[in-house]
């Protein structure tokens, strides 16, 4: 994608107006972009996979497309390369920032693990792994001044950490996308995991060894909680006491949000003090819990409070027809929030966001 990028940056620069502003000139360079390609050039008969890439871009938010492929002063540049500069400064590649990058067998072939296992150099490895699972682009942590933790240090630390379940128990089978496809999670350590953690309370991974998963190998589980993390059904826990300092402070930040929210904003994530973290909250559910902290108790109570707030921006749609009364509009708001509180809201409560 390289030269495309070339491509749409030059034209973007010299052959559209500069006072037409950057999201016209955008679409002005991706037009012109998808008639080179309506030409055949040799460029993209060579990489078929650009067509279809021009597609994407064209779906994709504009001002995302700015910063990726409009950028004046923003390079690709390789793993390797990038590592070497930063070199000089004994700053070092630590890891991937993804967490299903970790796990192997839903990335790469068998050939090809064993392949990398031979590379001595860490710089090669994760060269031959881009080629392997085709990476465009990268996340990875970088530390300065990189000091590696021998294997009795890191479980040691590993078993301290603290973790929880961010979502409802799910009722079926996991399933993982790798860059090999979909994998389902069949081994029954995911079922022990997810019942010692669907009280929603802060489990230490040391917990989890000792008690349900004694017979486990400590690496499986580690690796079962990587892939429970990497689909964003778990994630690492504060210390309570960090949790309990901080909970006024996000109190406010989420009254503040379900205010704005209640005036029609867009707003998607509220705070929790357990995590520290933004926790997924909808728009409904967030005025379900502006009705709570207004003193409403029951789901009725709090469906006739939203659909107050909700009724002069307009009316709700249920399998693609507008509910047109309001005796309509209330029975479907009052079925969420009866639903909210049965399954969303002892979640929200055991994370403190409510």
């Amino acid at each position: 994608m390289v030269p495309m990028r070339d491509l749409l940056s030059e034209y973007a620069q010299f052959a559209s107006s500069e006072s037409s502003g950057l999201l016209s000139r955008i679409d002005a360079s991706l037009q012109f972009a998808e008639k080179l390609m309506e030409t055949k050039p040799l460029y993209a008969v060579t990489n078929p996979i650009i067509a279809e890439r021009l597609k994407q871009i064209k779906n994709q938010n504009k001002n995302y497309v700015a910063h990726e492929f409009f950028g004046g002063d923003w390079l690709p540049i390789s793993f390797a390369r990038m590592a070497r500069y930063l070199e000089s400064t004994k700053v070092n590649f630590a890891c991937s920032a993804r967490l299903l990058d970790h796990v192997d067998f839903i990335n790469l072939e068998p050939e090809q693990r064993e392949l990398i296992d031979t590379l001595p150099d860490p710089y090669l490895k994760q060269t031959v792994r881009d080629f392997c699972v085709n990476q465009q682009f990268r996340r990875d942590y970088w530390i300065k001044g990189l000091r590696k933790l021998d294997i009795v240090e890191r479980n040691e630390l590993l078993r301290a950490l603290t973790i929880i379940l961010i979502q409802p128990r799910p009722d079926v089978l996991l399933e993982v996308k790798g860059k090999l496809g979909n994998a389902t999670m069949k081994d029954p350590i995911y079922e022990m995991i997810l019942d010692r953690l669907s009280n929603h309370q802060p489990t230490t991974l040391g917990d989890l060894e000792k008690n349900l998963l004694k017979t486990e190998d400590f690496q499986k589980i580690i690796q079962a909680l990587l892939i429970l993390a990497g689909i964003g059904v778990v994630v690492i826990a504060q210390n309570p006491e960090v949790s309990s300092k901080i909970n006024q402070n996000c109190r406010r930040l989420n009254d503040h949000l379900i205010r704005k929210t209640r005036g029609g904003a867009d707003v998607s994530y509220l705070a929790s003090p357990v995590t520290g973290g933004g926790i997924h909250v909808s728009r409904l559910e967030q005025l379900f819990i502006g009705s709570i902290r207004a003193g409403y108790r029951l789901p009725e109570e709090w469906a006739a409070d939203v659909w107050k707030v909700m009724s002069p921006l307009g009316k709700l749609v249920k399998e693609g027809k507008k509910l047109e009364t309001n005796e309509e509009n209330l029975s479907e708001i009052t079925s969420y929030a009866k639903k909210f509180a049965s399954e969303r809201l002892p979640l929200l409560n055991a994370l403190m966001v409510v």
